[in-house]
């Protein structure tokens, strides 16, 4: 079953995960991820911190991530990388 997405009107994190059809192990990463970074914006906004803060902390966040996720994606069999 394929989610198609419009944007036109918002989409739950789910949505997005089932429109990109990831890999089990992959989605679940993503969906936390994607949510605590979707939280500390939140909170970063409700405290007025300057865009480049925010920009930064980002960055910082998602280099973070970006080491999990490589290793989880180098860690799928062939198979798992279709969709």
């Amino acid at each position: 079953m394929s989610t198609q997405l419009s944007f036109d009107e918002p989409a739950t994190l789910l949505d997005l995960v089932e429109a990109l059809r990831l890999p089990a192990p992959i989605a679940g990463s993503v969906a936390a991820h994607s949510r605590h970074l979707v939280d500390l914006v939140a909170s970063m906004r409700v405290i007025a911190l300057p865009d480049e803060v925010v920009r930064r902390t980002v960055h910082v966040m998602l280099a973070s991530y970006e080491e999990e996720l490589v290793t989880a994606l180098l860690g799928l069999k062939g198979g798992e990388l279709r969709a």
